[in-house]
């Protein structure tokens, strides 16, 4: 594993320990694993290979709906161009 893909993992972690499992995924070790492999594929691809921590931070603000898939609500998100700030316009 890269070291990219080793800090993503650790940032994903940390994420996952503040994440409130929905109830579909609690008694389901399972779905719980294929959610957090879905959600580590999400960011591996959509985090830039430079300066990545930046990234890594906007995405763990990404706020996650318990009654959606968490995959599909962080791909969504991570695809909305950034707002723009006041300062570059």
């Amino acid at each position: 594993m890269s070291i990219r893909g080793s800090e993503i993992g650790k940032h994903l972690t940390r994420w996952l320990d503040r994440y409130t499992v929905p109830l579909h995924l609690r008694e389901n070790p399972k779905a719980s694993q294929s959610e957090a492999e879905a959600l580590a594929r999400i960011l591996c691809k959509f985090a830039p290979v430079v300066d990545y921590e930046a990234f890594l931070i906007q995405a763990s603000m990404i706020r996650i709906s318990m009654h959606k898939p968490a995959s599909g609500q962080l791909s969504r998100n991570l695809l909305r161009p950034a707002p723009m700030s006041s300062s570059a316009l």
